[in-house]
């Protein structure tokens, strides 16, 4: 095969990516149209669209975090620790205090660092304790709003080893399930 041949092959494949290039869309499907382009696929767009929505769906329960529902005020959170009431499921501490702001629950989570030295493993920690709670604090949540109350939680987390998402999320029923009856006793005192 001749040198020129091939150096001939190189230059028409340039000039044909250069003419992909340069050619608007609009013109390139046009030509498309007429059969010059039959290998071109660039002009089809690569996106998947989701189907369409029925209209007549059955609302099912949406489960949030949103940044208000979270426990982030120094001083809200100062509050809860030096003047809240607390109990312990291990291995999980508790505390929480009745709030007067205009959210019904707002909630913290923490890891020791003297029982978790890698962040890493705080995190996944926090990571899992947040989203046991995202799940299940709606029935709280609705109580709460019905009975005209709010409160701070913050739940920390004591134990000494990295625990499974079964384990956080059976103790976070109980923590919620004991916060409802603990919000029901107020609210019977206080009537």
């Amino acid at each position: 095969m001749s040198r020129k041949g091939a150096k001939d092959r190189k230059s028409t494949k340039f000039i044909k990516e250069l003419l992909v290039i340069l050619i608007s869309r609009k013109d390139a499907k046009n030509r498309k149209n007429e059969g010059v382009w039959k290998n071109v696929n660039f002009l089809r767009p690569s996106r998947t669209f989701a189907p369409p929505r029925e209209k007549n769906m059955t609302s099912t329960p949406r489960y949030f975090l949103r940044k208000a529902d979270k426990l982030k005020s120094r001083k809200a959170i100062d509050a809860v620790f030096r003047k809240g009431k607390s109990f312990s499921i291990f291995p999980f501490k508790v505390l929480w205090i009745d709030a007067n702001n205009q959210h019904a629950l707002q909630a913290g989570v923490g890891v020791s660092s003297r029982n978790f030295k890698r962040a890493v493993d705080r995190n996944r920690i926090k990571r899992l304790m947040r989203d046991a709670y995202r799940l299940q604090k709606n029935e709280l949540q609705s109580q709460l709003v019905a009975a005209d109350k709010s409160i701070n939680v913050f739940i920390l987390y004591v134990g000494k080893e990295l625990p499974e998402y079964e384990l956080v999320f059976e103790k976070f029923t109980t923590i919620l399930k004991r916060l409802i009856k603990l919000s029901n006793e107020n609210s019977e005192v206080g009537a």
